[in-house]
């Protein structure tokens, strides 16, 4: 193979076959794109909807610091465990400002 310097580089250029060689890669490249299998999603992946990755939004405000995000099932756990009280600010995308967590209904509304 004949190695390439500048003089055959702008030879090249000159006479268009590099637009010719470009040409034919894309070329070659669609063809063997349209041959491919489309990938399929294996049967045991599951990606996550819309609704899960709104539902593990919250952030918890505790002694100043702020921890999550943690769903609201999550957050109804600690209240439960004694971890935490209705009264934890939480905060979501959305909201105007830190709340408690029993002025939430969407956490609230879920508890037993």
């Amino acid at each position: 193979m004949k190695q390439l310097d500048f003089n055959t580089l702008d030879q090249t250029l000159r006479e268009g076959k590099m637009d010719d060689a470009l040409l034919k890669s894309q070329q070659t490249l669609q063809q063997l794109k349209r041959s491919l299998p489309e990938p399929e999603m294996p049967a045991h992946v599951v990606l996550p909807t819309l609704e899960d990755r709104q539902e593990a939004t919250w952030l918890l405000a505790l002694d100043g610091v702020q921890l999550g995000p943690y769903p609201a099932a999550r957050l109804i756990e600690m209240i439960a465990a004694g971890d935490i009280d209705n009264t934890a600010l939480v905060w979501r995308y959305g909201m105007e400002q830190w709340t408690p967590i029993k002025d939430c209904p969407e956490i609230i509304g879920k508890m037993k």
